[in-house]
């Protein structure tokens, strides 16, 4: 080999690379083709919105072409949903992707009030965050917890419905994730 970009054997520039003028010529009333590559665009869409186009299709493979369906809601409590999210917990002055590895460390370190490892070392531990959001309004309630049992939750539930029924919202229905 004498170079060493011998060794790609991709083209350097694709044969049959189109302009998005010439896709919408080709993709005639696809109106996704059209939405997607500006016309006398000089950079065309990906390759296989070129193959869905050229073939005269408008949507995505397993896609029904009707429109997603939606929910609305016309009152505040109607629909609420409820989730837990787990985060790891970040040492007090910044954790080592923030500040560098060797003053993460050292901030580790001197955090308070944290059980010790074997090491003597803090063990930083995981936050759960249980929300109840409001599908109308998008109004939220949240509280962190060390943990993430049903019986916190069932505890944060109760006490987001009175947290709303404080703000005038009845909570009819509950929308929570399998698990």
């Amino acid at each position: 080999m004498s170079h060493p970009d011998a060794r790609h054997p991709a083209p350097a520039r694709a044969p049959d690379c189109r302009t998005g003028l010439d896709l919408h010529r080709s993709a005639g009333a696809a109106g996704w083709a059209r939405s997607r590559s500006p016309a006398g665009s000089a950079c065309p869409p990906p390759p296989c919105t070129r193959c869905w186009c050229v073939a005269g299709s408008t949507a995505w493979p397993g896609s029904t072409g009707s429109p997603a369906s939606r929910y609305e809601h016309d009152h505040p409590g109607a629909l609420s949903h409820v989730d837990v999210a787990k985060f790891g917990n970040v040492p007090g002055g910044g954790g080592h992707r923030f500040v560098g590895r060797a003053q993460g460390d050292r901030n580790r370190a001197a955090t308070p009030d944290k059980p010790r490892n074997s090491y003597r070392n803090p063990k930083i531990v995981t936050a759960f965050v249980h929300t109840v959001l409001d599908d109308q309004s998008r109004v939220a309630y949240a509280e962190i917890h060390a943990d993430e049992t049903a019986v916190t939750a069932t505890a944060v539930l109760r006490r987001a419905v009175t947290w709303f029924a404080t703000r005038g919202v009845t909570i009819e229905r509950v929308l929570s994730p399998p698990g």
